[in-house]
């Protein structure tokens, strides 16, 4: 398959690197994509449903990543990149990308640094309805049913 010449670009400046991608693969980071968001309506502690939501879209990142055959690196700063890329391929505005992009942020600062902070319903809810409306956008991209 060709790659859009921004994947092409990327490889070159060294954020993304080549990875033979799978089709097992795309329709399973899909299903679980589809499963968090499905998990996440459920629940009513709002980091739970903003940690779910925004994992859910990182599984949808990886699938592009994958059906366009690459990986980010394991540089700082490379994986925003990507999520960077694949919302511009999703045509997700900027308001949802800087969503993300915080999330993206607090999930790392949480992992490797300080707890999550406070998340209200309002900003769970958002991640949610940015990851329910680019599933159907990722499976239509990457052709899978």
């Amino acid at each position: 398959m060709t790659r859009p010449e921004e994947y092409e670009n990327l490889i070159k400046t060294g954020h993304f690197k080549d990875h033979e991608g799978k089709l097992t693969n795309i329709i399973q980071y899909l299903e679980v994509a589809t499963q968090l968001s499905q998990d996440a309506k459920h629940l009513s502690f709002a980091t739970s449903k903003y940690t779910l939501a925004y994992d859910g879209f990182f599984q949808i990142v990886q699938a592009v990543l994958e059906f366009y055959n690459v990986r980010s690196t394991d540089k700082q700063g490379h994986r925003i990149i990507a999520i960077q890329r694949v919302c511009a391929d999703l045509g997700i505005r900027p308001g949802g990308f800087k969503l993300i992009s915080i999330a993206h942020d607090r999930r790392n600062q949480a992992t490797y640094g300080d707890p999550f902070p406070p998340i209200s319903q309002e900003e769970a809810s958002a991640m949610l309805h940015i990851l329910d409306e680019t599933i159907p956008k990722a499976k239509a991209l990457l052709k899978i049913p």
